[in-house]
């Protein structure tokens, strides 16, 4: 639950926020409107529901607000502003991991909405379209009859009620739904309102019944400490295939909407990891033509390894297998006297460890497939441009922890995090080698040999880490850039 009464900025909150313009409803630059609708003046509370593949999934916001980008940048809202508000919003998953909301809100009135929105695959001559899908449900618990609040027009009553009326004591529920996505087609959309293809529930079970058949096919967790733990699992999954655009994995749905090849790759290996192997090729392709980063290549070979390692399937590696020693062996020619050269692997130009890390995984990544296919030369020697580029690592590490009197791994081969361009506790680079760099776990899984502060320092590099941001408010590993968005 958040508390609304607390001032609340983002900022996102400063950007120019394009809604439904029919109603004149523009959040200009640097403004706040005390009683302004909730969903602009809390911008920065978003996510998004969807389906698996779709091109601009519906922005979603905490008062049952949603942003359709494929429309124009139309805001869905059911007119609920902050000075209306009583208590606490509740806003969370349906079923705790399912991409469908639900905000719980008590107005001053003594009115309770409660906003309910998925979305849903139809095919429509053909093609397929997502149409988002509203259920509000609003108990008057006053004396007086209660008439909504000014709902978007673009709203299409699935249930045939004209009336926007509460009596006094009475629930009533109201059923809606809008076309929100073409699934990237420059096609317009179907004639037909999307209530000709059924209602709020018929549509509900339909998008259930496909997320829980995603998910059988992947690690089933059955039991953790902490229940919310498991939804959190599922949520994950379920949100990485949301937010892909067709098969080009991307980042995010609302600024970072595109693919990065070297979180490309991270997602691909999470994906593997739980056991998806559906579309790989496809994932694999999307990254293959067109390499950004020197980080994505040096790690190129570490997705086949684990598809290798999941699934023994030998043929679809020796498929690549040309592509992926053309990489490794730009690899080895992007060392820069012994060690990885100089990238923007995390936004700033340095010597990273992480980029070392992701040569190392690459190194033995390309060892292990060369010895599952018996390419016994080519085993040798990645062992041998391994076993180099970790002995030069480590020297560089001792050298920089005798210098300045550190005990942790520092995010740089130069300096440590307390200096230079990223010294800000609360940015999130300095676990930057655990969260792209993979070395240290696997490497391990495939059983590379392993040594040296890299190694020995891990725990300290931790608690390090968590000790420099324990008065950020923070309680994960910072964010990007400056502690702005949560990792």
């Amino acid at each position: 639950m958040l508390n609304l009464k607390h001032k609340l900025f983002s900022a996102a909150v400063k950007n120019y926020f394009k809604a439904d313009a029919a109603s004149n409803i523009f959040f200009k630059r640097g403004a706040f409107f005390k009683n302004d609708l909730i969903c602009k003046v809390y911008y920065g509370l978003t996510s998004c529901f969807g389906c698996e593949g779709d091109k601009d999934a519906p922005i979603a916001f905490i008062d049952g607000s949603f942003l359709l980008r494929d429309r124009g940048g139309l805001l869905i809202n059911y007119g609920c502003k902050v000075n209306k508000l009583d208590k606490k919003i509740k806003w969370y998953n349906k079923e705790g991991w399912l991409p469908c909301f639900v905000s719980e809100m008590t107005f001053k009135d003594e009115i309770h909405y409660t906003v309910t929105n998925f979305a849903d695959k139809l095919t429509v001559d053909g093609n397929d379209f997502e149409a988002a899908y509203s259920r509000l449900e609003v108990k008057n618990s006053s004396c007086k009859v209660h008439k909504l609040y000014n709902i978007s027009r673009y709203l299409t009553p699935l249930d045939g009620k004209t009336e926007r009326t509460v009596a006094p004591g009475e629930t009533a529920v109201f059923d809606f739904a809008v076309w929100a996505d073409r699934f990237g087609k420059k096609i317009a959309y179907p004639s037909a309102d999307p209530s000709v293809f059924g209602g709020f529930d018929e549509h509900y079970d339909s998008m259930k019944s496909y997320w829980e058949d995603r998910l059988s096919s992947v690690c089933n967790i059955m039991r953790l400490p902490d229940k919310r733990l498991i939804d959190a699992y599922k949520a994950g999954y379920v949100y990485t295939l949301i937010v892909k655009d067709g098969n080009e994995l991307h980042v995010g749905e609302n600024g970072y909407d595109r693919a990065f090849d070297h979180d490309s790759i991270g997602i691909i290996a999470a994906l593997l990891t739980m056991g998806d192997f559906r579309y790989f090729e496809d994932y694999v392709a999307s990254v293959t033509k067109n390499i950004q980063y020197p980080d994505a290549e040096w790690k190129y070979p570490w997705i086949f390894a684990l598809y290798l390692m999941r699934t023994g399937d030998t043929s679809l590696v020796m498929k690549y297998y040309g592509e992926i020693k053309k990489h490794i062996k730009n690899t080895s020619n992007d060392r820069v006297d012994g060690i990885m050269k100089r990238t923007s692997a995390i936004d700033t130009n340095g010597l990273w460890t992480t980029d070392n890390w992701s040569a190392l995984t690459g190194f033995w990544s390309y060892h292990y497939i060369c010895d599952k296919l018996g390419f016994e030369n080519e085993a040798e020697w990645a062992e041998k441009e391994y076993i180099s580029l970790l002995d030069e690592c480590n020297k560089r590490l001792d050298g920089l922890l005798k210098k300045y009197g550190i005990d942790y791994i520092p995010m740089s081969m130069t300096e440590p995090n307390e200096l230079g361009q990223r010294c800000d506790p609360r940015d999130a680079n300095w676990a930057s080698m655990f969260l792209f760099g993979r070395w240290a776990w696997d490497c391990f899984v495939l059983g590379a040999k392993q040594y040296g502060p890299m190694l020995d320092l891990i725990d300290n590099t931790y608690a390090h880490g968590f000790e420099r941001m324990k008065n950020s408010g923070d309680a994960n590993f910072g964010g990007y850039p400056h502690g702005i968005f949560s990792s």
